[in-house]
């Protein structure tokens, strides 16, 4: 029996490591990306709040849902009602004068550390 022994060509090699710089690339650019989905968030959150707010002048010690108030003619049907990783967006009405929206962030799970709510906490 003879050993036979493998060799990785120069351009396997290469590919390798451009593979790896790609990777590099992608996680040192992360930052900017996660900012650009958090002001994504925030335009997708400042519509439900101002329609919330409609419907809570009419409804004081309710809190709507986003369903209601596309419903009752706040919102349009084809509102966007996910965060820009998928999840659900909803509404939180903290105390009377307060009315959030809530995204459970990147994990997808609510009560994370990732979570975003709009406006933030005052």
């Amino acid at each position: 029996m003879t050993s036979s022994t493998k060799r990785i060509s120069p351009a396997k090699v290469a590919l390798f490591l451009l593979g790896l710089s790609s990777l590099a690339a992608v996680l040192v650019a992360r930052p900017s990306l996660a900012k650009n989905d958090t002001k994504a968030f925030e335009q997708t959150a400042q519509p439900l709040v101002a329609a919330a707010n409609q419907w809570r002048d009419q409804n004081p010690e309710g809190c709507p849902t986003v369903g209601v108030l596309v419903r009752e003619g706040l919102l349009d049907a084809d509102i966007n009602r996910v965060d820009p990783w998928g999840g659900t967006l909803r509404l939180v009405c903290a105390d009377h004068d307060r009315i959030t929206v809530l995204s459970p962030g990147q994990d997808a799970q609510l009560g994370t550390e990732d979570d975003l709510e709009w406006p933030g906490k005052k």
